[in-house]
């Protein structure tokens, strides 16, 4: 069975906006992936080609692109990473 849905998965970048007010983590995460990213969902306006878009957030952990998260400054660490991990199971 094939599907049209595209998953993207993507690191957060240490660039971020440094608007006061939360914005998307889409929006917040300014490195140079998330701009192509941005770039490419404004020239492709039909929603059905974009991907769903997940972050590994050093602060957050796994979000969701949409999730609104405040300017921060945390980095991805060993002891960071180990904290955030959670069991997780899978059903086929």
């Amino acid at each position: 069975m094939t599907s049209d849905h595209r998953l993207l998965i993507l690191s957060c970048s240490q660039r971020k906006r440094a608007d006061l007010v939360w914005l998307p983590a889409l929006e917040r995460y300014d490195g140079p992936v998330f701009r192509m990213l941005r770039k490419f969902l404004r020239a492709c306006p039909s929603k059905e080609f974009h991907p769903e878009v997940f972050i590994l957030s050093a602060q957050f952990g796994f979000i969701s692109a949409n999730q609104l998260i405040p300017d921060y400054d945390c980095q991805m660490t060993p002891q960071r990473a180990s904290e955030l991990q959670r069991p997780c199971s899978f059903q086929l």
